[in-house]
């Protein structure tokens, strides 16, 4: 052996490459890194316990408890030395009694835990350590708290009563929220991460959240509240609002919005996504929150995302009589063009927004340095057979021309007008896009019959691209032949 690998150092670099592949080769590596000598065992150990997806491990170790459960001090030391390294696991079931149990402490130097559904039940002594800093927990959904198990709402309030750590960074929780796990959630001030998928949150809870002093990320939905009722709240808050937030995932309605918003501190935000509720009398009513949105974040907006799952269905009849009706359009977009950060653009949406070749030119000139534009793909499935879509192919070459640095491209284009002589662009090697990553397009009739021509017209037109995404499996399987990703 080399001397070099006897340097802790220069072994401990040689290990972290190793840990960078994917799960199950860097583990079998470390398995025999393990094998090989005794100066590499504790290092290769200490790696390949690290993270573990259940605890099954750890019990092989143990013998089962018996009726009155065995003393912490007949715990095997050799199961103490693995618990010893483990720092991230994952819970999904629950498991049989064991001496560890009575342990106050059982994994000492864990710093990420997963929980989902019956891995509620794992006792808290397994789930906890001073070093913890993530926190999932996946408890079901339930559409009242009065359906939520007893004791798994029991192994949750008894879980987040003692993780009160000054390490914890970051908590996700999934489930529906009694008034006493609403309580524990707004005395986490010190997180910096915090994800809530719960049915109805508290007004309260939410307006606690809003002065956590450190938080940078949230993703909640406030659609139970509001707008007057959030209003309240805020004002009676001495503290300032999100004073550190930089992304906000939040369904709510957008009045609620406009109000959150009018509290926050002025271009901070830096990743915005809303899931608005469902407006049948048009998009005009986002108009006001976009301006509003543009004041505050208009130095410091990179990711905007909007949700709307309004199908044309649900239109009032006064809508339904244009097509396409006019649905997040340019002149609703137009305010954003003072966000000159923006790198991602998204409107997921049920109908296709009222955008042309023309104005995604004109997305072009506002947002020159745009790295990932989506706008939704072609889709008939939830629209009447006699809509007519605002784009072409041609939209291909405005790409080309004025997003030069786009990645990521989602347009709703029919792909099989790229096969028509009339609609098809033609391309000079100048104009052809050159860092284009990946493509989203809609579904392609009789893809098996088109699939060898469409490819090489995806290809022609953007020859750097890596990931082309298509419902039709034949469109798929033939660009992964055609650019040897197969």
């Amino acid at each position: 052996m080399h001397h070099a690998l006897l340097i802790d150092e220069v072994l401990q670099l040689i290990f972290d490459y190793c840990a960078a592949e994917p799960i199950a080769e860097s583990r079998r590596t470390f398995y025999q890194l393990a094998r090989c000598c005794k100066a590499w065992k504790d290092p290769a150990l200490d790696r390949l316990w690290a993270r573990i997806d259940s605890s099954s491990p750890l019990l092989s170790l143990l013998p089962c408890a018996d009726d009155k459960g065995m003393p912490a001090s007949d715990i095997d030391p050799v199961f103490t030395s693995y618990a010893r390294r483990v720092k991230e696991i994952t819970y999904r079931d629950a498991q049989k009694p064991t001496s560890a149990d009575s342990l106050e402490m059982v994994l000492p130097r864990l710093q990420a835990v997963t929980i989902s559904h019956d891995g509620c039940y794992v006792p808290s002594s397994w789930k906890f350590s001073p070093h913890l800093k993530h926190i999932s927990m996946n408890a079901g959904l339930f559409h009242t708290p009065e359906r939520l198990e007893a004791a798994k709402c029991n192994s949750a309030e008894d879980l987040l009563k003692r993780i009160h750590v000054p390490s914890l960074r970051s908590l996700r929780f999934r489930g529906c929220l009694t008034s006493a796990l609403s309580g524990m959630f707004a005395s986490f001030t010190h997180l910096t991460d915090l994800t809530l998928h719960t049915h109805i949150l508290e007004c309260e809870t939410f307006a606690a959240i809003a002065t956590f002093p450190n938080l940078r990320s949230l993703t909640t939905s406030a659609n139970g509240i509001r707008d007057q009722e959030l209003d309240l709240a805020l004002a009676q808050k001495t503290a300032p609002c999100f004073p550190a937030l930089e992304s906000l995932d939040l369904g709510g309605q957008v009045a609620l919005l406009k109000v959150l918003f009018s509290y926050m501190p002025d271009h901070k935000l830096t990743r915005f996504r809303m899931a608005a509720d469902c407006y049948c009398l048009g998009s005009t009513f986002f108009e006001r929150f976009v301006e509003q949105l543009v004041q505050k974040t208009s130095r410091s907006l990179r990711e905007l995302t909007i949700q709307d799952l309004t199908e044309y269905l649900w239109l009032e009849p006064p809508m339904r009589g244009q097509l396409p009706p006019e649905w997040f359009g340019l002149s609703l977009l137009h305010p954003l063009a003072a966000c000159k950060e923006l790198r991602k653009l998204e409107l997921t949406l049920m109908i296709p927004p009222s955008i042309s070749d023309t104005d995604v030119e004109t997305l072009g000139k506002w947002w020159p340095h745009l790295e990932d534009l989506n706008l939704g793909t072609y889709e008939l499935c939830y629209l009447p057979p006699e809509w007519r879509f605002l784009m072409t192919p041609r939209v291909f070459e405005v790409v080309a021309t004025h997003l030069p640095r786009l990645q990521q491209l989602t347009l709703p284009v029919r792909p099989t007008d790229l096969l028509t002589s009339d609609e098809r662009p033609t391309f000079s090697s100048e104009l052809k896009h050159k860092t284009l990553r990946a493509l989203a397009i809609g579904d392609v009739s009789n893809a098996a019959a088109c699939a060898s021509e469409l490819v090489q017209a995806i290809v022609a037109i953007f020859p750097s691209l890596d990931i082309l995404d298509c419902p039709a499996q034949e469109i798929t399987e033939q660009f992964a032949v055609l650019t040897g990703s197969a």
